[in-house]
């Protein structure tokens, strides 16, 4: 069987000293980044999961055709975009962290 098209989900981490005002804006950031390819149609992007150490947004687009260097092209320059928009916005990407709170006894 064929494959016509692939359905691509990306989650992107920001640290949760992300002010309100640019957490609003990422979903539009992620909309942006897909727009604009020829054969590629952005689904969804939405803030989904509080998580322990970051603020997770998860994006969904559709890559039609069955050529996996262009879905890979596409992947690529979607993420490079997304860092270079968040660079500019001083958006921060997250990593895992813990953070230790001594007490003096």
């Amino acid at each position: 069987k064929r494959m016509f098209s692939r359905r691509v989900v990306m989650t992107f981490s920001v640290v949760y000293e992300t002010p309100i005002e640019k957490l609003i804006e990422i979903p539009g950031i992620l909309k942006k980044a897909v727009e604009g390819f020829k054969d590629v149609r952005f689904d969804r992007a939405h803030m989904n999961t509080l998580n322990s150490s970051s603020v997770d947004f998860e994006m969904v687009f559709i890559v039609d055709g069955n050529d996996y260097n262009r879905y890979m092209d596409v992947r690529q320059a979607v993420n490079l975009t997304v860092l270079e928009e968040f660079e500019k916005r001083k958006i921060s990407i997250a990593y895992p962290t813990q953070r230790v709170v001594l007490d003096k006894i």
